[in-house]
């Protein structure tokens, strides 16, 4: 009786100004607005906020409307970005909790009160819309009456994708993604010399370094067929491989005349491989050019080598082209590029104290690649029915500090210098990123140059490079923190070196570091950041208005080598539970069309200017075996398991697994095996002059003083 009088006087005195004492009607499902014209939503900070969490052992959210201070109504629901329709289920609440459920669009989807609540909290359960894509995007809205003069509205949450960036998603991709690894022809398949293949730049670079692992490496020209085994055991339907320039030309040129047995060596892999039922990837280019080129017009510095490389890519889709649908034209370019044109760490060996040489190497780069693209285009498609693409690698950039728009800016600019590089004149416009372009030809200017460092396309290249590319292939490994700063020194207070004074020497003012937490494995240049792979993801998507298909053409991580082998690389495991559940949910929640995930790599391998002093392999190599024998590491299975059932399905075991490991996975401690301990003693400190400037290059010791004094 009680309170019926109270709701009786609390209606009466609020009579004019209807404000959900009983709950929001129909006619507020899409503005959440009072009825009442005469009261508007305030427009202060709100004393109120809408609490999400993922309650991962029954799959769905737990959402809560709490405050500072007593609210009496409230209209709750889960919507997309410019809709006003609110999607989802909301479980019924239970009767004490003064809430009902009320029907929007269907059933259940907004919450509501059924009496003043005169509360500070209220606590639903959501469950997601079956059957859509880009579940990511949803976020929860609310508006919150704290008395009949004053509410607040738009009241929101994070999004799904925000609040899912550290946590295990259980769900699978679709039928028919491409589960795979990738290797490189210099780094596994040997026979350096054998039945007339020419000289490569690493075999050259490598042999004039004192180095000779590359010679035989894995020795796969001979054992392929047991490379295709091991597909078969992982339950791969997919191998991302490259095909060595000099083995098909020895000389780089159609005119020195094919070889027919390196012609014959991969028409034996490629067809091993289909008969196995696995899809052949191939990359035509994975930095093992033609040294005879190099000697004969300087390779990737002359604009005659884009006529060479054309000839090469032709000879390669004739010959191949009726079985092989994928294509690559360059791996990682950036990587070569600046490797080897500007830091002196790869083949051919050029320190660019000019900052000229990388940016000329880059330029023909980009022509061979939109010549190659376009022979393919013209001349094969229609019959071959193909694709054909670049695999772009970039580390992830993000501000230190978001809140500082001078680290927003710098985070850009690093995007720009290091994947959109390569990736505006493919993927964007034609042209190199603006930002880029203006800011080389200031510090030319500035520098005395008659022209910008930078070459220019013409407005006809610029026309062929745009839109040459089929599909869209990312390497991910990391990332880094960038901030402004013009403190000279190199290594911040966490010993981290300031390696992008070095690759990137046109972004002054500002320096990269990471996250002290961020795991690492034996190339700790390479921090595990897993998050970077949907960060990546949305970024490509949002700046070049492109929905891929997409695939995340390597990831992986290293261990030192161990005598005996440890076969037990939890850090391994780890890592790819980590790295190929965000793809899942950069399927599930982002609605991403993503089409393949290629560990790096099948096995060790001669791990370029490291040697074998890195091991990223599934499988362990032998290397003191003449038959290179390849034995399972404990990834293997896990890798095996995640691939077979298409990721992580509700209910199995690994996934499971999975959810149980994954915030330990996030710390640094299964990683410690990694580490040779006897050579690093532990630190996190980066050595310029013995440690990684790129994944694969080691600046040596040769280099200390222009690696120390940036000249």
């Amino acid at each position: 009786m009680k309170w019926f009088v109270l709701l009786v006087w609390s209606v009466g005195l609020c009579s004019a100004t209807p404000c959900w004492l009983l709950g929001a009607g129909d006619s507020a499902c899409s503005s959440m607005m009072l009825e009442a014209r005469s009261v508007a939503p305030q427009t202060t900070p709100s004393p109120y906020s809408v609490a999400v969490e993922y309650d991962k052992d029954h799959h769905r959210f737990n959402v809560g409307v709490v405050g500072e201070a007593p609210f009496v109504g409230v209209l709750l629901q889960a919507r997309r970005p410019g809709s006003t329709e609110p999607v989802g289920t909301f479980l019924p609440p239970p009767a004490r909790t003064g809430l009902k459920r009320i029907t929007c669009s269907s059933q259940g989807d907004s919450i509501t009160n059924r009496r003043p609540l005169r509360t500070n909290e209220i606590r639903l359960t959501w469950e997601m819309p079956q059957g859509e894509g880009k579940l990511g995007e949803i976020y929860f809205v609310a508006t919150v009456v704290q008395s009949c003069s004053s509410y607040w509205a738009s009241v929101q949450s994070e999004s799904i994708a925000d609040i899912t960036r550290h946590m295990f998603w259980p769900g699978t991709v679709p039928d028919g993604y491409f589960w795979a690894t990738a290797t490189a022809s210099y780094q596994i398949e040997g026979a350096w010399n054998r039945n007339g293949k020419g000289e490569s730049m690493w075999d050259h670079y490598a042999h004039m370094l004192g180095a000779y692992e590359g010679d035989e490496a894995c020795k796969s020209y001979d054992y392929y067929a047991r490379d295709v085994e091991m597909h078969e055991e992982m339950g791969l339907n997919s191998y991302r491989f490259s095909i060595s320039w000099t083995r098909i030309l020895p000389d780089g040129t159609v005119a020195g005349g094919i070889n027919q047995d390196g012609i014959d060596y991969y028409n034996n892999l490629i067809n091993e491989l289909l008969s196995k039922g696995i899809i052949p990837y191939i990359s035509l280019y994975h930095w093992d050019g033609p040294q005879a080129l190099q000697e004969k017009y300087g390779a990737w510095l002359n604009e005659a080598i884009i006529e060479d490389f054309n000839n090469y890519a032709r000879v390669c889709f004739q010959a191949f082209g009726d079985r092989v649908k994928h294509w690559v034209t360059f791996n990682e370019p950036w990587s070569f590029v600046m490797g080897g044109y500007g830091l002196a760490g790869a083949p051919p060996g050029i320190w660019d104290h000019n900052k000229t040489e990388m940016y000329k190497a880059a330029h023909n780069v980009i022509r061979a690649h939109a010549r190659a693209y376009h022979t393919y285009d013209e001349e094969f498609r229609a019959e071959q029915q193909g694709a054909c693409g670049i695999v772009i690698g970039a580390l992830w950039s993000e501000p230190r500090d978001p809140n500082n728009p001078q680290d927003v800016l710098g985070a850009q600019l690093y995007r720009d210098f290091v994947m959109g590089w390569f990736a505006d004149p493919i993927y964007g416009d034609g042209n190199y990123p603006q930002r880029m372009r203006d800011i080389i030809a200031g510090f030319s200017q500035e520098e005395g140059w008659p022209q910008s460092r930078l070459p220019a396309f013409t407005e006809e290249e610029i026309q062929y490079n745009r839109g040459t590319a089929d599909f869209v292939g990312l390497n991910q490994y990391s990332a880094r923190l960038i901030y402004a700063s013009d403190d000279p020194g190199m290594v911040d207070e966490n010993g981290w070196f300031n390696w992008l004074a070095l690759m990137v020497p046109d972004m002054k003012g500002y320096k990269e570091t990471v996250d002290p937490t961020w795991p690492k494995g034996k190339m700790i240049f390479l921090r595990v950041t897993p998050w970077a792979v949907r960060k990546q993801l949305d970024y490509f998507r949002r700046t070049y208005q492109n929905d891929g298909p997409f695939y995340l053409t390597e990831s992986g991580i290293s261990e030192a080598p161990f005598e005996p082998p440890k076969f037990d690389d939890v850090w391994r495991e780890c890592y790819y539970m980590l790295y190929t559940n965000e793809i899942v949910k950069a399927i599930e929640l982002d609605g991403v069309d993503h089409q393949g995930f290629f560990a790096w790599t099948l096995m060790d391998n001669v791990e370029w200017g490291s040697g074998l002093h890195e091991r990223f392999g599934l499988y362990y190599t032998n290397f003191s075996d003449p038959a290179r024998t390849r034995i399972p590491k404990d990834s293997v299975a896990t890798y095996r398991e995640i691939a077979t059932s298409n990721g992580f399905p509700l209910g199995a075991a690994h996934t499971q697994t999975a959810q149980d490991l994954w915030d330990w996975c996030l710390t640094e401690d299964p990683y410690k095996g990694a580490l040779d301990y006897d050579h690093y003693g532990g630190p996190t400190q980066v050595d310029p002059t013995v440690d990684y400037a790129l994944p694969g290059v080691r600046v040596g010791a040769a280099y200390k003083d222009q690696v120390m004094n940036n000249v």
